[in-house]
């Protein structure tokens, strides 16, 4: 799993039981998995100039970052976000590759299938891949640091975003950012379904509008929480002033109940067995089809813990 830096007891801020639960629900990207109708990799439009500008300064960033490392043995891996502006995503991958290669001598890169296989054995299911899970096992392929890529969009804005993960400490080495003009690329995109094939699990992604996903009827309803209680501090964490966020992969099924829970990042063992703990209590209304057919849809779940002041 991930490990966070930990605040100071100075740095931080207290509060004296955890903030409000946050559960982000995350998309696959299109690199290694189609959706549902077999469909091939959409056809986005090209990248602009101004594009490529922000490609050339994240990956200046993302580089000067591993250079100041000694891991040069590199897993690269697109993010969720990617599954919207593959086009965009295979252009960062592409530049980045080439100036890791100039930049550091005797780097090596390990392919991503290499480290996908090592996420059953590890309790993941092969769709977590697209959620940052190869971060916790990709030291098991001989990578030493797993890059993530990935393409963001808040509230009307756009960002490229890379993360560097040390994969034999899983400590998480930077996160980085650069905004992108929205307009620079197509982003509007319509909700489909990847499916993990051993466990018939769904993960609900954003995919362009031109890509045909006619096999699930519209619209998608994402799960919802009926009774989804917050986590309280462990003794020994608080104790010690520990603060931080523990992340959670979890499977919604068409009960609503939590199943196949796996902790992604954490910063200490006793808050990720309470964050465990507590989703096995949580009660959702399912993930629904247009048709209303409930189906087991996979999330991502935030535990942020912070002291009081």
């Amino acid at each position: 799993m991930r490990r966070y830096k930990k605040r100071s007891a100075m740095q931080a801020r207290r509060i004296s039981k955890c903030s409000l639960l946050a559960i982000v629900l995350l998309a696959a990207n299109i690199f290694a998995l189609e959706p549902l109708g077999g469909q091939s990799e959409p056809n986005s439009t090209q990248p602009s100039a101004s594009a490529g500008r922000e490609i050339n300064r994240i990956v200046a960033e993302t580089t000067k970052k591993l250079s100041s490392t000694d891991l040069h043995t590199i897993l690269l891996t697109p993010l969720s976000g990617c599954l919207r502006t593959p086009q965009l995503c295979n252009e960062l991958d592409g530049v980045l590759r080439e100036e890791i290669e100039k930049s550091i001598p005797g780097a090596q890169f390990i392919e991503r299938q290499a480290a996908i296989k090592y996420l059953a054995p590890n309790g993941f299911l092969g769709i977590d891949a697209y959620m940052g899970a190869l971060d916790g096992v990709a030291f098991y392929a001989g990578a030493e640091v797993v890059i993530g890529e990935d393409f963001q969009e808040w509230n009307h804005k756009c960002q490229l975003h890379t993360t560097l993960v040390d994969a034999r400490h899983h400590y998480e080495l930077a996160d980085l950012n650069t905004p992108i003009p929205c307009s620079a690329i197509q982003t509007k995109a319509k909700l489909s379904v990847l499916e993990d094939d051993p466990t018939g699990v769904f993960m609900i992604v954003g995919v362009p509008e031109s890509q045909d996903t006619s096999r699930l009827a519209m619209p998608i309803q994402y799960p919802s929480c009926i009774r989804c209680p917050n986590p309280h501090y462990s003794e020994f964490a608080r104790e010690r002033k520990i603060q931080g966020t523990v992340r959670i992969l979890v499977t919604i099924t068409e009960q609503g109940n939590t199943q196949n829970a796996k902790v992604l990042g954490g910063v200490e063992e006793s808050l990720e067995r309470v964050s465990l703990d507590t989703v096995s209590r949580w009660k959702f209304k399912p993930a629904t089809d247009g048709n209303g057919k409930p189906f087991p849809a996979r999330l991502e779940a935030q535990m942020n813990f912070r002291m009081a002041p």
